[in-house]
């Protein structure tokens, strides 16, 4: 999925809404959004709060040709509820 067409799916969202991560359909959980980081030529190299300085360092010669963006697990909230499930297809 491009950034574009990410943005083209939310636009069609309430404002308002609360933005949360659906994971793992055989044992659902949601999780909040903790960040969104990109890497790649474009980046301006800040790498996630979580990351230590040394992983950092190692990566940095690593980072791919082309730009990615991650958006990046926050804190796990509660199983993911059934009408969550049956909407996303995972009953």
């Amino acid at each position: 999925m491009k950034v574009s067409q990410l943005i083209e799916m939310l636009e069609q969202m309430p404002e308002d809404a609360e933005v949360m991560l659906a994971q793992q359909p055989n044992w659902p959980f949601e999780y909040s959004l903790g960040d969104v980081v990109m890497v790649g030529p474009d980046a301006d190299n800040q790498q996630p709060r979580s990351m230590t300085r040394r992983a950092r360092d190692e990566d940095e010669d690593d980072r791919p040709d082309e730009n990615i963006v991650y958006l990046v697990e926050g804190s796990q909230t509660r199983y993911l509820p059934g009408f969550a499930c049956n909407a996303i297809g995972w009953r």
